[in-house]
């Protein structure tokens, strides 16, 4: 989830000019909005910054939580930057949604 907000004007001003000059074919809607439909991890993110950027490109349905375990050791500190969250968006994050994604509710 980390950068992908950041790029998301970028990307959709490079398929408009690409559009304009017949060089790729209609996608239909813009990437930005076909990658709002991806699911993503939050792998490593312990900035409340990122995770608002997160919150706001991404549907909350489509965030996960990963630790990259073995890679980061400090899962507390990821699981920490979700207190400013709600209790309902944190328990989503956590597990519901991946209880969700593979019918395990």
């Amino acid at each position: 989830a980390g950068s992908i907000p950041l790029f998301k004007d970028r990307f959709d001003g490079v398929y408009n000019m690409l559009r304009n000059r017949n060089m790729v074919k209609d996608l239909g809607l813009l990437p930005s909005e076909i990658m709002k439909k991806a699911y993503v991890d939050l792998s490593g993110i312990r900035s409340e910054i990122v995770l608002k950027l997160a919150l706001d490109f991404f549907d909350s349905d489509h965030i996960l939580f990963a630790s990259d375990y073995p890679a980061n050791m400090d899962i507390n500190s990821q699981i920490n930057a979700l207190n400013s969250l709600s209790d309902q968006l944190r328990d989503k994050i956590l597990f519901k949604n991946f209880l969700k994604i593979f019918n395990l509710e």
